[in-house]
C-alpha cells in the first residue's frame, strides 16, 4: 500500500495495460477517492488527473484529508468503453 505523508501533495502511479493490444495511449482521465473505511464516504469526485502516455498520475493533496485508508479509482475514455479501474489503495499518515 502507498503511503502518502499528511500535509503534502504527491502523485500516485497508476500503470495501465491493454491486454487486446488496441489502446496504446490516454488522452485525458479523471479520479475519484473514498475512504478505505467507508467507501460510501467520497472524499473527491471528477478530478483531472496527469496522463503520460499509459500512465495516469493523479495529484493526491493530502492537507484536509484524515489520517487513514483510502480507495483511488481512475477513469478514462476508450471507445466504445469507459473503465472505471481501482480500487488502488493508499494511506495518508503523518
Amino acid at each position: 500500500m502507498e503511503k502518502l505523508t499528511k500535509g503534502t501533495k504527491e502523485f500516485l502511479v497508476i500503470p495501465v495495460t491493454d491486454t487486446m493490444g488496441n489502446l496504446t495511449e490516454i488522452t485525458a482521465a479523471t479520479y475519484d477517492i473514498v475512504t478505505g473505511n467507508d467507501p460510501a464516504e467520497e472524499v473527491l469526485t471528477g478530478a483531472s488527473a496527469v496522463v503520460d502516455g499509459m500512465t495516469i498520475l493523479p495529484l493526491i493533496d493530502t492537507a484536509d484529508m484524515d489520517i487513514g485508508p483510502y480507495d483511488l479509482f481512475v477513469q478514462f475514455t476508450a471507445l466504445p468503453e469507459v473503465p472505471r479501474l481501482g480500487p488502488f489503495r493508499f494511506r495518508v499518515d503523518l
